[in-house]
């Protein structure tokens, strides 16, 4: 079996580097991810692995392991997607790259990689294209991690995308060896981006533009349509696709409720003291102090603000921040002895599962008028400048 470069037909073995070396000239990648918790995903249902325009970034290897029986299939979770404008897509995908390997002993030639996508929405799942390979799936420390599994992708129907439509592959393997195999899916790393490849298409291209490129975001939530993703947006429930910010609050002026006093009556809001308030090099400590500020601006706000409930000591949202508490001290511990880049990589997930957790009972008490939209949106503020922080301490 030849190992080619990225330039190279499918039904063979690709030799990936990273990400866009995976892609050869003309083409365009929908990639296999993960979310730290799981979100809504096309077809109604929640996921946490999505199928996103985003490319991995890092080396923060994902995988998911199926134990195959002899004749067997295994098949892995469908990775589907979330960000908006995907039945843009007005052309089939033609390959797919997918990292599969097995523990310890190869599957020699008796292994069959099967790629299916299929259109979803509420009420249908349908398969648009398939293909399938034969061929040797090494162990993962014997070419799993370096060599990608190209198979060719056949319509199956014409392609044709709705508005609210979505798309989901499934990846199998089947097991015709002599014994039993365990297969592992590896996902969602830099130098192992399993994906589904496209022709480059003008007309396509919106539904593969990353919405916010310098923040990692693989959901590609985008609540307000603004595009402009909600990991980056300075005003998540106003479409402000300009970003302005005059008083450089990081609350965008459609939305900036100017919870800071006037200096003189008519005069543009000065700038919120929560801008300021934990800037520097990105630290455990920069943590602490974000975590720090927005607790301190609940608990400092009017009950007109924010509801006594709230800041109880046995509410969801005060056990959230305690937690996140915690998860920032397990960090610093982790960050203060020797440590595996797995190990911190686990460490800074919890951190970002947690401020998401957060995120999302802020979301849950603006909804219920717990919480008045000024008040929301400096907390959100606070929270994806945490998140930064904590992505950024990410090996």
């Amino acid at each position: 079996m030849r190992r080619l470069e990225a330039s190279a037909l499918a039904g063979a073995i690709l030799v990936v580097l990273g990400a866009t070396r995976a892609l050869a000239a003309g083409e365009i990648a929908l990639y296999l991810r993960d979310t730290a918790m799981p979100i809504g995903v096309a077809g109604g249902a929640t996921s946490k692995h999505l199928l996103s325009p985003e490319a991995p970034g890092k080396e923060n290897q994902h995988s998911l392991v199926e134990t195959i029986k002899v004749t067997d299939t295994g098949a892995f979770d469908d990775f589907t997607t979330t960000a908006p404008h995907i039945s843009a897509i007005d052309v089939a995908p033609s390959r797919a790259v997918v990292f599969v390997a097995t523990h310890v002993t190869p599957m020699s030639g008796c292994g069959v990689v099967k790629v299916q996508v299929f259109r979803k929405n509420t009420t249908v799942r349908d398969l648009l294209a398939s293909g399938s390979l034969r061929t040797t799936i090494p162990p993962l420390l014997a070419g799993g991690l370096t060599e990608g599994t190209v198979v060719d992708l056949t319509p199956t129907k014409p392609w044709a995308l709705s508005p609210g439509d979505g798309l989901a592959i499934s990846v199998s393997v089947q097991n015709l060896c002599d014994r039993e195999r365990q297969a592992v899916l590896v996902y969602d790393a830099d130098s192992q981006p399993s994906g589904l490849l496209f022709p480059a298409d003008a007309e396509s291209s919106p539904a593969f533009v990353d919405n916010c490129p310098n923040l990692r975001n693989p959901d590609q939530l985008d609540q307000d349509g603004d595009g402009v993703g909600d990991a980056c947006d300075n005003c998540r429930a106003v479409a402000n696709p300009d970003q302005s910010d005059t008083n450089g609050n990081g609350i965008g002026d459609a939305c900036d409720q100017c919870s800071v006093p006037n200096s003189l009556p008519g005069s543009v809001c000065p700038a919120n003291p929560l801008a300021g308030a934990c800037e520097g090099t990105a630290s455990v400590d920069t943590l602490v102090c974000w975590i720090s500020t927005m607790r301190n601006i609940l608990t400092t706000a009017s009950a007109t603000d924010v509801s006594p409930r709230l800041v109880r000591p046995g509410s969801r949202l005060m056990r959230a921040f305690r937690r996140a508490s915690r998860a920032v001290d397990a960090l610093r511990t982790t960050l203060a002895r020797p440590h595996t880049s797995r190990r911190l990589a686990a460490r800074v997930a919890r951190v970002e599962r947690r401020i998401q957790r957060i995120t999302a009972l802020f979301e849950r008490a603006k909804i219920s008028g717990l919480l008045s939209l000024g008040v929301y949106n400096e907390l959100i503020g606070g929270a994806s400048r945490a998140t930064v922080t904590a992505q950024q301490l990410e090996p």
